[in-house]
C-alpha cells in the first residue's frame, strides 16, 4: 500500500507541475486515461480465462516483437558518416 501511495502522490505533483506549465492537453488525456481503464479491466478479465502456459507464451512472443522492433530502428537509424578529407565542423564529434 505504501507504494501505491508514492506513486500516486508522484504522478499528482508531476501532473499539477506540467499544468501549470500549459503542457497537458485534459480532454486527450482523459479519453486516454479511460481508454486504458477499459482496457486494463477487459484484460484482466480475459487473461482469467486463459491457461498460464498460454500467457507466458503470448507474452514471450511480445517481448521477442518489441525487442526485433527495437533492434531494426536503432539500426536504421545508424548511417555512416559522410567521408571527407577536411576536419570541418559537420565532421567533429558531438
Amino acid at each position: 500500500m505504501g507504494s501505491l501511495v508514492v506513486v500516486i502522490s508522484g504522478a499528482i505533483s508531476g501532473l499539477v507541475s506540467h499544468l501549470r506549465g500549459r503542457h497537458v492537453r485534459s480532454g486527450i488525456g482523459v479519453v486516454f486515461g479511460a481508454l486504458g481503464t477499459g482496457g486494463a479491466v477487459l484484460a484482466a478479465d480475459v487473461s482469467g480465462l486463459l491457461d498460464d502456459a498460454v500467457l507466458l507464451t503470448l507474452f514471450s512472443a511480445l517481448l521477442v516483437v518489441v525487442a526485433a522492433t527495437t533492434i531494426v530502428k536503432n539500426t536504421r537509424r545508424r548511417s555512416p558518416r559522410p567521408s571527407s578529407n577536411h576536419d570541418g565542423p559537420e565532421n567533429r564529434p558531438v
